[in-house]
């Protein structure tokens, strides 16, 4: 059929061009490949050969993007919704359906001719919106067959060869999850090592999936977190923190702090099982610390999630003091501050001197933000009632009494509730 504008007629007032109708096409093969109880609502033994080959055939369609992007549009969104985008997206259905057909015990569930057409629309690409595709679902036949995909890296991620597709399928590929064997290939630990300086990685006016200072140390936090020895003495994470990127470097330490504090039944069984792995966490906050003259003191306002005795990752002093020290590099900046409240009272009972000096750093210190003056008699009243345990203190009375004058030097009124301590 010749790629001829469809026009409806005027009283139904709109025109669909062929790339429409073959977006609706391959629309249709995607629902026809979808699950039903665990099969294809079409017979796919029967027409296996033939979806194959229309899917190869709207593969081959040369329009790349739809027409209809903006900015506001990011790399996958527009990638899915291209005709090829939602081929290569059926494509993975077929994938999954005909892997079904292999034997149980092979290793390798892709046959000869889905690989040859995986080549042949990897050989043909030269849209960035379709490399991350490439990219997000290498896992997809990596698992099926890795050393023919692994055979297949330097057109996956042709870092020496085309920047634009590289970057393309390296935003993919960090757009997804981490496993363990891809992130150990050689190849793939090459692209993070070459990638952990994105200056180089930067294209004008456009709206990634994922920003890639933002997933390679996303990908490292996860790697640390579940990889017992990924650590600190792996070149490529002392390489990560020596890179002084202060977005990279605050996105980690978030990432990690929320994983550590999550509610996941995974998170659970590495730390009941792996001692190392708790011993990491205290390791790297000590690093960090250690090491704080060459590293900009912004990302130590990331900590905030990691302030939790969950898991038993610290014993209350131990915590206590990073906490202090971490505040002392902050200058009392501090972007999540929910669970040091939960914390404070704990503190101020087990660690008083360091409980002292956080809560002169949270309150006074340079970088503390001026809505802080609400936190005082905020929820269940801790930061009051730990001050009050600190006044209490013969250890701390004295100091407590200077700090509460300071306090209300600075806030005034708003904690002129103090004077009843």
């Amino acid at each position: 059929v010749e790629n001829k504008t469809i026009i409806k007629d005027s009283f139904h007032g709109w025109i669909v061009d062929w790339s429409g109708v073959l977006s609706e096409m391959a629309d249709a093969v995607y629902v026809l490949l979808k699950e039903n109880n665990g099969k294809a609502l079409i017979d796919f033994k029967k027409f296996r050969n033939q979806i194959l080959a229309l899917i190869e055939f709207l593969s081959s369609h040369n329009s790349s993007l739809t027409g209809n992007e903006t900015l506001s549009d990011d790399t996958f969104t527009i990638a899915i919704n291209t005709v090829r985008g939602k081929a290569f997206e059926a494509f993975l259905r077929f994938v999954y359906h005909d892997g079904s057909s292999h034997n149980t015990e092979s290793k390798i569930k892709l046959s000869p001719d889905v690989k040859n057409l995986f080549e042949e629309i990897l050989n043909n690409e030269s849209s960035r919106y379709m490399m991350f595709l490439f990219g997000y679902h290498l896992p997809s036949f990596y698992y099926r067959d890795s050393k023919w995909i692994v055979s297949l890296f330097d057109k996956i991620f042709p870092i020496k060869t085309n920047k634009v597709l590289f970057i393309g399928s390296w935003e993919g590929y960090l757009s997804n999850n981490l496993y363990k064997e891809i992130f150990i290939e050689e190849y793939i630990q090459k692209l993070y090592l070459n990638c952990i300086d994105t200056t180089t990685l930067k294209l004008d006016n456009i709206k990634f999936h994922k920003d890639l200072d933002t997933g390679i140390s996303t990908h490292l936090a996860l790697a640390y977190l579940h990889y017992e020895d990924f650590d600190l003495k792996k070149n490529l994470f002392k390489q990560f923190w020596e890179n002084n990127n202060v977005n990279q470097h605050k996105n980690f330490l978030d990432k990690l702090g929320r994983f550590v504090t999550s509610n996941n039944e995974q998170v659970k069984k590495i730390f009941e099982t792996s001692k190392r792995s708790k011993e990491k966490i205290v390791e790297l906050w000590n690093y960090l610390i250690e090491h704080s003259n060459n590293l900009n003191k912004e990302i130590y306002s990331a900590f905030g999630h990691l302030i939790t005795k969950t898991y038993d990752l610290f014993d209350t002093i131990t915590l206590a003091s990073l906490v202090e020290k971490t505040l002392e590099l902050s200058k009392g900046a501090l972007d999540f501050d929910l669970n040091l409240y939960l914390s404070i009272k704990d503190f101020a009972n087990n660690a008083p001197n360091e409980a002292l000096n956080i809560t002169r750093l949270y309150y006074l210190g340079s970088e503390a933000p001026a809505n802080r003056k609400y936190k005082l008699t905020y929820g269940d009243d801790h930061w009051f009632d730990a001050i009050k345990i600190l006044y209490n203190n013969p250890d701390t009375k004295e100091e407590t009494y200077k700090l509460i004058n300071d306090l209300i030097a600075k806030y005034s009124s708003d904690f002129w509730i103090l004077k009843d301590i």
